[in-house]
């Protein structure tokens, strides 16, 4: 799989080297920058022992590096493609990067609420590989004994079914 992905990147990369426009290369190399970024914040992941607004804050973060940064800059480039003005190219950069922020939001509450045949993916995968995302840093809020399953990010035998059960 790893070896798809890194051909439908060269294919891109050549695609876009054809456009002959270096803002644009610029703008789409740093996507590629940011989704690396995005991976090592996840894998990271906020401490647990911070405001729930800096939680908020970090998962916001993440987000955009793994997810929005390809949507804003996507936007950008096809305004800058578009010949449009530079506030043009700001306004759509802001789009681009709420519709990704959404996209992941959405996302997320889907991992929850849909089934493995619904999304296509097993339920509840962001959880198995560890991450908190958005409903689980919510459900802590109200459930503060999900505090400590995040921060052993879901390892223990029960830990994913608590949190379902906490959020369902």
């Amino acid at each position: 799989m790893a070896l798809l992905g890194d051909f439908l990147l060269a294919r891109a990369s050549v695609a876009l080297s054809r456009l002959r426009n270096a803002d644009v290369v610029e703008l789409l190399s740093v996507v590629l920058e940011h989704l690396a970024k995005g991976e090592v914040l996840q894998m990271s992941a906020a401490d647990r022992r911070t405001s729930f607004l800096a939680q908020i804050d970090y998962y916001l973060t993440k987000s955009y590096y793994k997810t929005a940064s390809l949507f804003s800059n996507s936007c950008k480039a096809a305004a800058i493609l578009g010949g449009h003005t530079p506030a043009i190219q700001e306004v759509l950069f802001e789009y681009g990067r709420y519709l990704g922020l959404t996209f992941q939001i959405v996302d997320d509450l889907l991992d929850f609420v849909g089934t493995d045949e619904s999304l296509g993916k097993p339920a509840h995968a962001d959880l198995g590989q560890g991450i908190a995302t958005l409903p689980v840093l919510y459900a802590a809020e109200q459930f503060p004994e999900l505090s400590e399953l995040i921060a052993r990010k879901f390892k223990q035998s029960g830990d994913v079914e608590q949190v379902s059960i906490c959020t369902g």
